[in-house]
């Protein structure tokens, strides 16, 4: 593709490329024994105890070196610090890279993100991540370093945390956020969520299929697997603080893909047609050869294609960045990147995970979701909204009970060389102990900071 003129139509052909490009499995006899790749990316926040409370840990405190404590301890398993190679962050670290493609990043308020690469089954994918956390567990042990896992970080404020990754890439986006509100810094560096990356399937109906059902499924599993209610030391008000948070960031570049005229043709056409129309809408946050550069309000992608900004055009690389910092529920990439989940507990990590298998990857209950969501497609966005207050609203409520055991059913179907035994045990325990009692893990976090006055370590 050209690098030196883009054009609408070149960013409508980019984006057919990644949705409905090439498939994760491209040999069909291959498709026919696999079920579909999976991989995951978890947010979790650093802390230590100090008189019987937590405290904050800045990922490069002088005092506490965490970033070398982290090397150091990966590099017992082959993992390997990958530095920014350019410009005046060339001395930063990027990511901690292990041989099989899994690493370590870390966001602006100091979570470290564990990211799983693509796995073709849930054993693999378990054994992957555990293998990551028993290594933060050591540093636990070692140095009294602890990892929590909730949607908000329960104990500490923005100013707390600070933004302690200097990026360029994060300044930019804190300058742009804090013109909207002060939600931005909350998002940047408060936030931890499970993101549950899946095929988008072998053929184009299925792929349609999924990300219609995985932006339909968007309110359900924020309400069912809420775990954040608590923030800076307080009951916040709200069972998925991280997803309000979200919520009132940016309408521009968040929230749900435009369904309807995508169910009514199930072209690909349109599903490409409309996530096009949403990143040109979207405003630029910064332009890539004068990035400290600050943009008016009104250029959005569409602008800038039709009027140059300081005598520069954009290229295809610009647009990657551009859709790189749009955030919906469902990002569209060459896989589906579901965003709507807060960081679980870690005994009931591997929920979501289940939930979205097995209703996404069973094509007989791909369908039965369809059925029982699209007459409610347009209170969904509504539907997302409430969720955030868990299940106090009726309807969202019976619909969550129904969409959980549809990935009950989905789930059991599944080969027994995808999942096993005990997962499926875990996905009806999860329900009875939850989703059955009207309850989310807010519920218990709840009811520990009422009765301790304090969120447990």
């Amino acid at each position: 593709m050209n690098q030196k003129t883009l054009t609408h139509q070149c960013c409508r052909e980019y984006l057919e490329e990644t949705i409905f490009g090439t498939t994760s499995f491209p040999n069909p006899e291959v498709w026919e024994k696999e079920i579909g790749l999976l991989g995951i990316e978890l947010e979790i926040f650093p802390f230590k105890i100090s008189e019987g409370l937590p405290v904050p840990i800045r990922i490069q405190d002088e005092t506490i070196k965490l970033l070398d404590i982290l090397i150091n301890a990966s590099a017992t398993i082959a993992g390997k610090a990958i530095y920014e190679e350019e410009g005046k962050n060339k001395n930063l670290l990027k990511k901690i890279e292990f041989p099989n493609g899994d690493n370590f990043q870390f966001e602006p308020g100091g979570q470290i993100e564990i990211c799983i690469n693509p796995c073709k089954n849930l054993r693999e994918l378990e054994g992957r991540i555990k293998a990551k956390q028993n290594l933060l567990s050591k540093i636990t042990s070692e140095y009294g370093i602890h990892f929590a896992q909730y949607g908000t970080n329960p104990w500490f404020g923005t100013e707390d945390l600070g933004l302690q990754i200097p990026k360029q890439r994060y300044l930019n986006l804190q300058n742009y956020l804090d013109a909207i509100s002060p939600f931005g810094r909350k998002m940047m560096r408060l936030t931890g969520s499970l993101q549950v990356n899946l095929d988008l399937g072998r053929d184009e109906d299925t792929r349609i299929k999924r990300i219609v059902a995985a932006n339909l499924l968007s309110p359900f599993a924020t309400a069912i697997f809420a775990n954040s209610p608590v923030a800076a030391g307080k009951i916040n008000g709200f069972k998925s603080y991280r997803s309000n948070i979200w919520q009132q960031l940016d309408p521009k570049r968040t929230g749900l893909l435009p369904l309807e005229k995508i169910i009514k043709s199930w072209k690909k056409e349109d599903v490409v047609g409309e996530y096009l129309k949403f990143a040109l809408n979207a405003p630029l946050i910064y332009i890539g050869e004068n990035p400290e550069h600050i943009l008016a309000s009104e250029y959005t992608f569409d602008h800038w294609l039709q009027h140059p900004i300081n005598d520069h055009s954009p290229k295809i690389t610009d647009f990657i960045n551009h859709l790189s910092l749009l955030f919906p529920e469902v990002r569209l990439r060459k896989y589906l990147e579901i965003r709507s989940v807060d960081a679980p507990p870690k005994e009931w990590q591997m929920l979501p995970v289940y939930f979205y298998t097995g209703l996404l990857y069973s094509n007989l209950v791909l369908d039965k979701t369809l059925k029982l969501l699209m007459p409610k497609q347009e209170n969904i966005k509504q539907m997302l909204t409430e969720s955030v207050n868990g299940f106090i609203n009726d309807d969202l409520y019976h619909l969550s009970r129904e969409v959980m055991k549809l990935a009950i059913e989905g789930f059991l179907g599944l080969p027994s060389k995808f999942k096993d035994k005990t997962q499926v045990e875990s996905m009806v325990s999860f329900y009875e102990k939850y989703t059955s009692k009207r309850r989310c893990f807010a519920d218990d976090s709840i009811e520990f900071f009422n009765k301790n006055n304090y969120i447990k370590c």
